[in-house]
């Protein structure tokens, strides 16, 4: 749901840093643009159903008999995951079910320290020069299935991980970290790292996959890749087995994915605290509102719009409360640079597409003032905050001035921007592509649209299905994109998106490539 630090700073504002340089442009008097609407922007503060107590009540573990523990959860998502095999989790959906159903060596506690994962891990030494780590489970670990969870289960899903014909994009970058494991026993093993980095914690979160299952010799021979044969899409979609708190149970495409409670699970104080949980992915946001109104689903995740405008009658009173919280989300604008369109490798037009994206208007007009902005990836309270970045605040006239430099020239007939590239007479008109789900780039790109045109410039909206639209970021088959995304903690791992590497089968769809950096 919308919250406050969603940071969602729609983007080409967020000027994050080298992830997405951005740019617009224009010389000589402005044509006079609108400023929308212009009253109070809502303020979730004032909202009465906004953060009531019995929200943030705290689990009662010293009474387990008022726990209503064979209740079923219905829980949103926003679509169907693509996978549930949790090494090839990239999207938010993939990871919404892997901490139910599958376990790792690490975690994450309330301040999002990664500590070790006490279900799992009885012993974990990490040496002084933090160059290897030697971790002992508990005994007695077993998957959904039975068989047992051992670190031949682990060593072979770093194995796959590590594997140039295995897509798992997320994990790469923690597997490129370790320079060999070391099986001691089943219970037992020793992590050798490349290099001393305090991240080398965050590097054992790899969620292992069963080896009976997945180290099946015929079906790797026929499929290296894991992810396309009969037999890998059976166990990634029809018969998950993981070793989480939640055992799978099926899964409806565009329906419902249904887990259940395992009974079996080794750590008393993490039993999942509902019997049975139904997820229920549906991209229309006003029919997902409208579910929850009409009780058919225990929570929702709102748009700004529905938060701020949809949600303070007596009927939303009736089903729900509204929950407003911190959250380190970041939506951001997304310019391919990889040279195939002939508009954004060049950086003084990526930064005048920046100069172009009114952040300011957005946040009133389109998040009704339930969202922050922001000039950087990263919060002031977070540790890679740089208060040194630089700025480049809402300026049309800077953005004409730089598309000027970068040779993009107003036609003074037609007032659209032109340039040549070899022998061609090119104008500046670029899709933005955004996933369907994305509701609220929409307004934001009918502000933007009329900013940038102002200038001389063209945008066309191009709406995909998120699956679609997923694809496209993988394949680099666009020329810019607007989505979210979740800011770690560790801002080492934003290798993931930005390094050079992380081109092919990775997160860096935009192709950006420094040799500064």
């Amino acid at each position: 749901m919308p919250n406050r630090s969603s940071l969602l700073r729609y983007a080409a504002g967020a000027v994050v840093s080298v992830l997405i340089a951005f740019v617009a442009a224009c010389t000589g008097p402005l044509p006079e643009r609108s400023t929308g609407p212009s009253g109070p922007a809502y303020d979730p503060a004032t909202d009465p159903l906004v953060n009531p107590p019995t929200l943030t009540e705290p689990y009662p573990f010293d009474r387990p008999e008022v726990v209503a523990s064979d209740d079923t959860l219905v829980r949103y998502m926003l679509g169907d995951p693509r996978t549930l095999n949790p090494i090839f989790a990239i999207f938010w959906e993939d990871y919404y079910l892997s901490g139910a159903l599958f376990q790792s060596l690490t975690t994450r506690n309330a301040d999002m320290t990664t500590v070790w994962n006490r279900t799992v891990v009885e012993e974990g030494v990490i040496a002084d020069d933090w160059m290897s780590a030697r971790v002992r489970v508990r005994p007695g670990l077993t998957w959904h299935d039975g068989r047992p969870w051992t670190m031949h289960d682990l060593k072979f899903t770093y194995d796959m991980v590590a594997s140039d014909d295995v897509p798992a994009a997320m994990y790469k970058h923690d597997v490129d970290q370790v320079e060999r494991i070391d099986v001691i026993d089943d219970l037992t093993v020793e992590f050798h790292f490349k290099d001393a980095l305090v991240t080398n914690m965050l590097a054992m979160r790899v969620p292992p996959i069963p080896r009976h299952i997945w180290n099946n010799a015929e079906e790797l021979a026929n499929d290296p890749t894991m992810r396309s044969s009969e037999y890998f899409n059976h166990y990634a979609r029809e018969e998950v087995i993981g070793s989480g708190p939640y055992r799978f149970v099926s899964w409806t495409l565009t329906d419902r994915i249904v887990v259940e409670r395992w009974d079996e699970f080794p750590d008393a104080a993490r039993i999942a605290p509902f019997r049975r949980v139904i997820y229920r992915p549906q991209s229309d946001r006003n029919l997902g509102l409208l579910l929850f109104k009409k009780g058919e689903l225990d929570e929702y995740w709102f748009t700004p719009q529905q938060f701020a405008t949809q949600s303070n009658d007596e009927e939303f009173e009736r089903v729900g409360v509204k929950g407003w919280a911190p959250a380190r989300r970041i939506s951001r604008i997304g310019w391919n640079q990889d040279g195939s369109n002939p508009f954004f490798t060049d950086v003084r037009v990526r930064r005048a597409m920046t100069h172009a994206y009114d952040q300011k208007r957005v946040i009133r007009d389109v998040t009704y003032g339930v969202y922050l902005e922001t000039d950087q990836l990263w919060d002031k309270d977070h540790m890679g905050y740089n208060p040194d970045v630089p700025k480049y605040p809402f300026d049309l006239a800077r953005a004409g001035e730089l598309l000027d430099e970068a040779g993009w020239l107003p036609d003074p007939d037609d007032g659209w921007r032109y340039k040549e590239i070899d022998g061609e007479r090119v104008r500046f008109s670029f899709e933005l592509e955004i996933a369907q789900t994305f509701a609220d780039a929409v307004k934001m790109a009918d502000i933007y649209r009329e900013d940038l045109r102002s200038i001389g410039v063209e945008l066309t909206l191009r709406m995909f299905e998120n699956a679609t639209h997923e694809q496209h970021l993988l394949e680099h088959e666009f020329q810019a994109h607007a989505d979210a995304d979740e800011v770690p903690t560790d801002p080492d791992q934003w290798p993931i998106r930005l390094h050079s590497t992380s081109y092919d089968n990775a997160r860096n769809y935009v192709g950006y490539k420094s040799d500064r950096v």
